[in-house]
């Protein structure tokens, strides 16, 4: 997985073994329960970690990635997802609830990205669904024609923007070091 973020964003992610001199800023990953998921944002001066099951895809690994590497980075231009999307809440798992809230624009920058219903990031139409009826109900006439929402094959053309928005090519380094693994 995180061979295919480095090659589809021309590098600006790359991946090693943790080293004590790499210091506090890495990626702890492990695998615990059931579930796969990451902390979201990278938080200068301290580790953060990324849950991996064994059932974890390379497609879903694909979607936590970008979690924390794109620090501050949303694929929803904050406070305008109602203009794109319902959440039909009576359809979620209540556990799941805070996987819809809306972030603040004071936390979450798009650096001038569109809505991405194609991005990796973006759950699928029934992500976290207690029923199988859709969580999540695009407007009418905001999904473009042949859209996959919530797929995990690859990066959208957004999810590469902002990643490169947010990874300069200059920060390799520390780049480098917010994502190695730990053992």
């Amino acid at each position: 997985a995180m061979s295919r973020v480095s090659a589809e964003t021309g590098n600006c992610a790359r991946s090693g073994k943790w080293q004590p001199s790499d210091g506090v800023e890495f990626v702890l990953i492990r695998s615990r329960g059931s579930g796969c998921s990451a902390t979201v944002g990278y938080w200068a001066g301290r580790s953060t970690s990324m849950n991996l099951a064994e059932r974890c895809t390379v497609g879903n690994i694909m979607h936590e990635l970008p979690a924390f590497l794109r620090r501050g980075a949303s694929t929803e231009p904050p406070g305008q997802g109602d203009q794109y999307v319902k959440i039909q809440f009576d359809n979620v798992i209540p556990e799941y609830f805070l996987n819809f809230v809306k972030e603040s624009s004071r936390y979450y920058d798009t650096f001038n990205q569109p809505y991405d219903f194609g991005s990796q990031m973006h759950y699928s139409l029934s992500a976290f669904s207690s029923n199988g009826q859709n969580t999540i109900e695009p407007l009418p006439g905001r999904l473009p024609d042949g859209v996959e929402v919530g797929q995990r094959e690859r990066m959208s053309q957004g999810d590469v923007a902002l990643l490169k928005a947010t990874v300069p090519m200059q920060s390799l380094m520390p780049v480098t070091r917010l994502i190695l693994m730990r053992y």
